[in-house]
């Protein structure tokens, strides 16, 4: 039986996982003819065609990707939980989102800056789709924070600010609704 659940929580996670990638695609612009990119559109239109009927993008925000994150993350919660009450079950999924979408950030930046490193102008596909991911939240810092001496040290403040936000306020969070 535990092989289930865990073969059932998995489904959910990339279900989530590959949503709520492309909801960061949409939202940050991506160029849509990176393989990746396409890859990403490829795997999920099944899904988020019909969902797009419904529940149409506002600009940038994708709307029908963002409803399956929460979805998911809800039904996850559901498969572990021993008797769900609904008003936790949905702030929860909500929370489980959060915590999706600042993990995948914080990861993608840690990405980010090892490739600054080894390979600083890489042009691979996945290389690119992550720096250009990942400078909605950077350019911000930026314009505060300029790079000094070479150094960029937005970086070094977003990924501060994504730790903060993932160990303090998530699990916070996570309790006051009773995860």
């Amino acid at each position: 039986m535990s092989a289930l659940i865990f073969l059932a929580s998995l489904a959910f996670y990339l279900v989530a996982l590959f949503a709520a990638v492309r909801f960061l695609l949409q939202a940050a612009d991506v160029d849509s003819r990176n393989p990746v990119t396409q890859n990403v559109i490829r795997i999920t239109n099944p899904v988020l065609s019909p969902m797009r009927t419904l529940l149409p993008s506002k600009g940038r925000v994708d709307m029908a990707s963002l409803l399956l994150v929460w979805l998911t993350e809800v039904g996850q919660i559901a498969l572990f939980a021993e008797q769900p009450a609904l008003g936790p079950l949905l702030l929860g999924g909500l929370v489980q989102a959060l915590a999706l979408f600042a993990n995948l950030y914080f990861f993608s930046l840690i990405i980010v800056v090892v490739m600054s490193f080894v390979a600083p102008v890489s042009a691979h596909p996945a290389a690119a789709l992550l720096r250009e991911l990942t400078e909605p939240l950077l350019a911000p810092v930026r314009r505060v924070l300029p790079p000094v001496g070479g150094l960029d040290f937005s970086v070094l403040v977003v990924l501060f600010a994504l730790m903060i936000l993932r160990n303090g306020l998530i699990p916070r969070l996570g309790a006051f609704v009773g995860l």
